[in-house]
């Protein structure tokens, strides 16, 4: 629950601001997307830090969501 009002009142916000500013959106996106599933991976697999593990798998959901969205409303593979 800690980490869902974290991501709310501080990194939806921010991190909205870097990819709608970004010239390629969808790039970012899927980078971060990718970033943060390897670095959740690397913590699952070592067994370590379970807090980080939760934050990762939230901020995860929040980019697929995004991603979901763009497609949805755009009807591009822009996202893939």
């Amino acid at each position: 629950q800690q980490f869902i009002q974290q991501l709310v009142n501080n990194w939806i916000p921010m991190f909205h601001g870097k990819y709608f500013n970004h010239p390629r959106a969808c790039e970012f996106l899927n980078k971060r997307l990718q970033i943060n599933q390897d670095n959740l991976a690397q913590k699952q697999a070592a067994g370590t830090h379970p807090q980080w593990q939760a934050m990762l798998t939230a901020k995860i959901a929040a980019i697929q969501a995004i991603i979901a969205e763009i497609k949805k409303f755009n009807r591009t593979n822009e996202c893939l």
